[in-house]
This record gives structure tokens, sequence and C-alpha cells, in this order.
């Protein structure tokens, strides 16, 4: 089966028009992406993310896994993955996908207008991706449905600032 690639370009717009700010993950065959909606931005915010330093870690609680990311100065993301949410045919990609393969794109795009304004692709390593995988995969017995599985994971990132989240990434 041949899988549809869709190949993304900076000034192109997107085919989304999200309720606000923010971003999301976007399962990828064996990995994922992220999606970032963010208005006024600057050409230095955008070198930021194109450029800066990255800081990554996953933290999992209660078959939730959250991944963490620092881009340079400007950027911080606290991400999480609810695999309900994904049709099967996803599902079964990204848990049968080559575990070696964890190549991310993360996706910059003006919020009120929907432009990509920068992708940079990164990877992580194989046991990061292992770990957000076997939770992810405990989510599907874990939760009775994906609204069950959000509400968990709203709760939680309600309750831990991102300072936790990465104090947790130190334990």
């Amino acid at each position: 089966m041949n899988e549809e690639r869709i190949t993304l370009t900076v000034g192109q717009p997107l085919d989304v028009k999200p309720q606000c700010e923010g971003y999301m993950p976007v399962l990828n065959g064996p990995s994922f992406d992220i999606i970032a909606f963010y208005s006024n931005l600057t050409q230095e915010s955008i070198n930021d993310w194109l450029q800066g330093k990255i800081l990554h870690g996953v933290v999992v609680e209660r078959s939730i896994p959250i991944f963490i990311i620092d881009l340079g100065k400007s950027w911080s993301m606290d991400i999480f993955l609810n695999i309900l949410l994904e049709d099967e045919d996803l599902q079964r990609k990204f848990f049968e996908g080559d575990p070696d393969q964890t190549t991310m794109h993360l996706t910059m795009v003006s919020y009120v207008d929907s432009i990509i304004q920068g992708i940079r692709t990164i990877s992580i390593e194989p046991e990061l991706m292992s770990q957000i995988k076997e939770a992810c995969f405990r989510q599907i017995s874990v939760y009775k449905s994906a609204e069950e599985c959000q509400d968990v994971a709203e709760e939680m990132m309600a309750r831990w600032s991102t300072e936790d989240l990465r104090a947790m990434l130190r334990r």
C-alpha cells in the first residue's frame, strides 16, 4: 500500500483553522509531528524556532505521554498525546512502524491566516519514542473513550506548570 505524503513548504497556507493559538501533535507513520499556531510572530522568534538549541524529554503519568520540548529562548511546549483521538489505521501505522524512525517535523504556522512560517525537522532518541508508544498503547485499555483520556490529560496539564514538568524530567 502506498502512503500519501504531504509536502509542506514555508509560505503555504494550511487547510486548518484552529479555534485558538497553541499546538497539536499529528501522527506521521511511526512518529508524530507538531503543528504550532501563533500570532504576532517576529522574524527573531521564527529564527529561534528554526535554529535555537533543542531540549526535550518525556513525562508519562496515568498512561499519558507528555512530550516536553524547548526550542531556543522563545519556545516551550508541553504536548500530550491522546491516541484514542486517532483512527485505527493511523494508530496501527504509529505502533507498527519502524521503532528507529523518530523524525519529527515542527511546523510553525501564523494563527490568524494559517500560513506556514517555518519548518524544522528533528529526531528524538528511540528510547523516548518507545516510552511514548508504550504509554499510548496502554491508553487503549485504560480509558473507555477519547473524551475520558482527554479529560484526564487536560486536568494534569492544568495542575502542572511548565517548571513542574521539567522538574519531573530531572527525577
